[in-house]
């Protein structure tokens, strides 16, 4: 069976945990990418400057094949740093957005401080995850979700999956 992958990704705090986690309650296979960075030793310590532990995106995407040669049907990856995945085996990358309000009451109620609010209201401002999924795979397997509630975003992208 050919491996397709369906990428989620988006700001920090736009839902792509809470979604992804829910359609693999749907029997969805799921990854975050993040883990699948620590499982390939492409996470280096805590960065305070950063306020983050950071992620060698050059290893993790020399070594992300191996990992991917093991999948196959149909897999969801989840994140932020979906630049790294192989594009012609992206099948669509669903971006998930949120206005700028909503955004910073979640990060606040996160307990993110002023400085990381500041850098990732800036990040949805500017469409970097946005930006960046669309280099990556193109523009014709990029979908931009905004103004949806959790469930209405589960179920349009549900609708999609079947």
């Amino acid at each position: 069976m050919i491996l397709e992958i369906i990428v989620i990704t988006g700001s920090v705090c736009t839902g792509k945990s809470t979604i992804a986690n829910a359609l693999g309650e749907e029997g969805y296979i799921v990854y975050n990418i993040f883990d699948i960075a620590k499982t390939l030793d492409c996470v280096s310590d805590y960065n305070s400057k950063y306020d983050a532990f950071m992620v060698d995106d050059t290893l993790l995407k020399n070594r992300i094949p191996s990992f991917l040669n093991e999948l196959q049907g149909l897999v969801i990856i989840e994140g932020h740093y979906t630049n790294v995945l192989p594009s012609n085996l992206v099948k669509i990358c669903f971006v998930l957005r949120a206005s700028l309000r909503d955004l910073r009451e979640r990060l606040i109620l996160r307990g993110y401080s002023n400085k990381k609010i500041r850098e990732n209201l800036a990040a949805e401002t500017m469409d970097v995850c946005l930006s960046d999924s669309i280099n990556q795979f193109s523009a014709k397997k990029v979908i931009e979700i905004r103004d949806k509630t959790i469930h209405e975003t589960i179920d349009y992208i549900l609708s999609y999956l079947k």
